[in-house]
């Protein structure tokens, strides 16, 4: 039962990866693939970078949860990696 819930932890944060990745700051940006010449507006709401912010608190939950139930300490170091890895990508993506 413990693996089921360590699989499922992993599975939400692969996906929460995956929509980090996917996800753009600004609503406009796909614009820019089109015409590189065209200035693009802000976006005054931010929903995306909410939405993100939740999905990362969500992520690492989820990895704190698997580091508070491990018992193998190289599980707790690659949930602790996978949590600076989604921390890294947050940055990149929304931050800077």
């Amino acid at each position: 039962m413990k693996n089921i819930f360590h699989f499922a932890a992993y599975f939400i944060y692969l996906f929460g990866l995956l929509l980090l990745l996917v996800l753009q700051a600004n609503k406009y940006d796909w614009m820019k693939d089109f015409d590189p010449s065209i200035s693009v507006p802000k976006d005054p709401s931010g929903d995306s970078a909410v939405f993100a912010t939740l999905l990362l608190i969500v992520m690492i939950m989820t990895q704190i949860y698997v580091v508070i139930k491990a018992k193998k300490t190289w599980i707790k170091i690659l949930s602790g990696a996978l949590i600076l890895l989604a921390l890294i990508v947050w940055i990149v993506r929304f931050v800077l």
